[in-house]
């Protein structure tokens, strides 16, 4: 199934069961195998932390660590309030791209 969708003029589509065929296969692979989870798994604990004040999901976190780890790269949100309060690496601003008047 692929679902479409529109943002900023831009079409996305998103292939649904390839989506949902790597996450179960992500599953199934053990952390031993991928020493870099844990790490991950402890960047996002930490910033859980650090912004626990602000109540970010699971989702918000994991953003804001993809963005340390591709800093080339914008996030695109509609969740200005809160992005532009995080930071990545601790103090850089987290560019974004956001709808109009957002």
């Amino acid at each position: 199934m692929v679902s479409q969708h529109q943002f900023f003029g831009v079409r996305l589509q998103v292939n649904l069961a390839a989506e949902i065929m790597n996450r179960e296969a992500a599953k199934e692979v053990p952390d031993e195998r991928h020493g870099h989870d844990q790490r991950h798994q402890a960047a996002l604990r930490e910033l859980a932390g650090r912004y626990g004040d602000r109540r970010p999901d699971f989702a918000d976190l994991c953003l804001i660590r993809m963005s340390e780890l591709y800093p080339r790269h914008m996030v695109i949100t509609v969740d200005t309030g809160d992005f532009r309060i995080y930071r990545r690496n601790k103090r850089n601003v987290i560019p974004l791209l956001t709808p109009p008047g957002a």
